[in-house]
């Protein structure tokens, strides 16, 4: 997965309600091992978006709903 070292205030990804220490294993229909899995899963997307990221958190595996923005 991929460690969140930052969740900046009125992003996509506050705004689903992640937050920093969260480990992204999922992206869609994409798992994600690493950094490159995570940036082909972005890629495959457009801005606007909405999909499903599985993070795990203090253990426990969670789903949040995000809408895609640009960068």
């Amino acid at each position: 997965g991929v460690k969140l070292g930052a969740v900046p205030d009125g992003s996509a990804a506050a705004k689903a309600g992640l937050k920093k220490g969260d480990i992204i294993i999922q992206l869609g229909k994409f798992p994600i091992k690493n950094l490159k899995a995570y940036s082909n899963a972005l890629k495959s997307h457009q801005p606007g978006d909405e999909v499903d990221v599985v993070i795990t958190r203090d253990g426990n595996q969670h789903t949040f709903r995000i809408k895609l923005s640009e960068r």
